[in-house]
């Protein structure tokens, strides 16, 4: 097989399982800093803000987050015993991995709701318990029955919410606690926990040791106590040699010996924390790196395979497919999420408020231009999906776009024109806001001082089909804050294409926004109903309103502090939120009135709670989740745009797959880029129909068949007859069902 046919077979085979693997989250995320190293088996497992990164001394690396039962990426400990690894996560859930799976199960959460935070690293293994250092107390979780024992919130003469803890160690019976320039001890019956009952008594402590310095590690030396005032491993073995690391102004020992290998140092001061045996190697570990030491040599993991962006300020999604991912200063496209890939650095200003303002300056078009507004520096135009720069409309030149500061122009929104032919933009004002149609040339043309208040926001644009004359929409600020209040301002003009590419006769509406509330986000839906999202509400506007509505009801909804909106296909409403997680919502009845919601979490596979902004891939049916620590894609067969599908302008015919079917071993076959309105129909030999799908069941173009009747079933293995009908439309094949 040739080079090329073994890159096809690849690329379908990965097409397949994704495709089959629908409803599914993932996340990308850059796993650093870390906070904890521990070995398991053949490998360093390491806890960082990103997930758990697992390396084997082959070189072979796994990265896990939410989706792989963490619930969560933040990571802050990690603790080994012979028969198991366990994650502990910065608000305390427990997490075990299973070797077989490849997976790691959360067996404990009931602390979330007590707002714990776990100290980094502060998780020790004694016989079958857990102890836990938390910023306010020690916790004791029995490995056996899954549950913590109990937390004292005092140790001595200590509360420690007052000293925290800094350091654990374990010597046979004995539990070493420092809360900086005090240790504590204290005689343990680790095999009876449950049953101590001066366990929470502070004066059953003893206090052990006291220095000028606070002690953040510490072991023993055969019976000599041995503190320091540095963190990271510190410990020695049966023949009394030293190893140790840490990161700063510390040497790094191994095996007894002083390293002053070069890699392990920069600018004099040791990048390892943590020096951790697997297998026959050893791994050296710093906060933002990792080195293997095998056979007198080092290798590094430390780039790794990750995900190239260390933080994540927004998404687009290109109608053609595909995400183009960005912070402030890079971006990456989903095709090379994994490829440590970063594209041009495209920015001058080194600035933070894509986040803390919730910025959404950014749009792509139907022919890949890429339009990036950076606060303070104006406007980048893209084409090619980002990777060719057309043209910087800066502070500094001579474009009609007025700056808010001198040498400063704040974009505040951008959208794509509605006939594809460019770009719209809302910028602030000294007086009022203004904004500008920036074509693909990157020729501006301005209507300043049209807003109602100097603080522009959000925008999206749609085109009367009757008369051509385009409709903008502006989230119209009272103050700078997304906090404040705000208006909805809506100006009709006609084309700029028809005037020469200036914009004219522009005419403007104001109305009230929800609770008169700055909008922070905005889409139009199916029906051109837009929809809106203020901090705290969510609202519509159509034609004939005298103001934006809130929906008289939502079920199960809200209390979120919101970050964007977006339309589906199904017509749908996608809310994100800073807190929590991320909402779809749906109508009932039809109504925008009555509408019911669903809450999606970092305990459904979200990388965590703080959603920043979204981004919908009708192409590929993803929905692409912006957050601080990277992305996360929820892939669903209904997010789809298969209006192409099953029509005279189809790119493929309707495909069936896998054919022959396995279904102990391929789970489930697909019939793929089906008409909505559609019906699969599938009969045995005899005639007799097995199983038919319709309606909901072939949204987003695609269903998907268990090889069960209607009755749950297992079908018989044999030939089978598929029929695809829409209206006269119909296509048909045979099956082959392997048991």
């Amino acid at each position: 097989m040739s080079l090329v046919n073994k890159f096809s077979v690849l690329a379908f085979l990965i097409f397949l399982t994704r495709a089959i693997a629908a409803d599914s989250f993932e996340g990308f995320t850059y796993p650093y800093p870390v906070y904890s190293a521990a070995a398991f088996g053949e490998s360093v497992f390491l806890a960082a803000a990103g997930g758990v990164r697992q390396i084997e001394t082959s070189g072979k690396e796994i990265l896990f987050t939410s989706e792989d039962g963490l619930e969560t990426t933040e990571i802050y400990a990690l603790a080994a015993d012979s028969n198991a690894i366990y994650a502990v996560s910065a608000a305390g859930t427990v997490a075990r991995y299973n070797a077989k799976s490849s997976k790691f199960q959360v067996i404990n959460r009931s602390v979330l709701s007590e707002n714990r935070t776990l100290v980094p690293d502060l998780a020790r293994i004694q016989r079958n318990v857990l102890v836990l250092g938390f910023v306010n107390r020690l916790s004791f979780f029995d490995l056996k029955t899954e549950r913590f024992l109990l937390s004292i919130e005092r140790i001595g003469n200590d509360r420690l919410e007052l000293a925290n803890p800094k350091a654990i160690e374990i010597k046979k019976d004995s539990l070493f606690v420092s809360l900086g320039q005090t240790v504590y001890a204290r005689k343990m019956n680790w095999d009876s926990l449950a049953f101590d009952n001066r366990l929470a008594d502070p004066e059953s402590w003893t206090e052990y040791y006291r220095s000028a310095d606070s002690v953040l590690s510490m072991t023993f030396q055969g019976n000599t106590f041995k503190p320091r005032s540095a963190a990271g491993t510190y410990r020695f073995d049966a023949n009394g040699k030293e190893t140790s690391a840490c990161e700063g102004d510390c040497p790094v020992f191994f095996q007894g010996k002083q390293m002053n290998d070069a890699v392990l140092f920069r600018e004099g001061k040791s990048l390892i924390r943590w020096i951790v045996n697997a297998g026959d190697g050893s791994f050296f570990v710093g906060s933002r790196d990792v080195l293997l030491y095998r056979k007198n040599e080092f290798r590094s993991f430390t780039a790794g395979s990750y995900f190239p962006l260390k933080s994540v300020h927004g998404a687009l999604a290109f109608p053609s497919g595909g995400v183009l991912a960005y912070d402030n200063r890079n971006w990456v496209w989903s095709e090379e999420l994994w490829q440590n890939n970063i594209s041009y650095n495209f920015t001058p200003f080194e600035s933070m408020e894509n986040i803390t303002q919730l910025l959404k300056t950014a749009a792509v078009d139907s022919a890949d231009y890429v339009l990036m507004g950076n606060w303070g520096g104006g406007f980048f135009l893209f084409a090619d999906r980002g990777k060719t720069l057309v043209k910087w409309i800066d502070p500094f030149g001579t474009n009609c776009i007025e700056t808010y500061l001198d040498g400063y122009i704040v974009p505040r929104g951008v959208t794509t024109a509605p006939d594809g032919s460019g770009f719209l933009v809302s910028f602030w004002g000294k007086n009022n806001y203004g904004f500008a149609y920036i074509d693909r040339f990157g020729e501006v043309s301005c209507a300043l001082g049209v807003g109602t208040h100097p603080f522009a926001g959000p925008v999206t644009a749609q085109m009367n089909t009757e008369t051509g004359e385009w409709t903008l929409y502006v989230s119209s600020g009272f103050s700078q804050s997304i906090e404040g209040n705000g208006a909805l301002d809506v100006f009709t003009f006609p084309s700029p294409v028809r005037t020469g590419g200036s914009l004219e006769d522009v005419k403007k509406e104001t109305y009230p926004s929800v609770g008169n509330a700055y909008i922070i986000d905005m889409d139009l839906d199916r029906d051109s109903v837009l929809w809106v999202v203020t901090q705290r509400a969510l609202g519509y506007f159509e034609k004939g309103m005298t103001a934006v509505q809130a929906p008289h009801q939502i079920k199960t909804y809200g209390g979120a502090s919101h970050s964007s909106i977006k339309a589906d296909k199904q017509n749908r409403l996608w809310v994100s939120s800073v807190d929590q997680g991320i909402y779809l919502i749906e109508k009932e009845k039809q109504s925008p009135d009555s509408l019911k919601a669903r809450n999606f979490q970092s305990r459904d596979g979200l990388l965590s709670n703080q959603v920043y902004g979204l981004a919908l891939d009708s192409k590929k049916g993803d929905l692409w989740v912006v957050q601080d620590k990277g992305l996360t894609r929820y892939s669903r067969n209904d997010l789809r745009d298969a209006s192409s599908f099953m029509t005279g302008d189809a790119e493929r015919p309707v495909l069936v797959y896998p054919n022959p079917f396995k279904p102990r071993e391929h789970m489930r076959v697909v019939f793929d880029y089906l008409s909505e309105e559609a019906d699969v129909l599938i009969y045995n030999r005899g005639g007799s129909l097995v199983r038919a799908f319709r309606n909901h069941e072939v949204l987003g173009g695609r269903a998907e068949w268990d090889g069960r009747d209607a009755s749950a079933r297992l079908v018989a293995p044999g030939v089978y007859h598929y029929f695809v009908k829409k209206g006269s439309k119909k296509e048909k094949g045979k099956l082959l069902i392997i048991h």
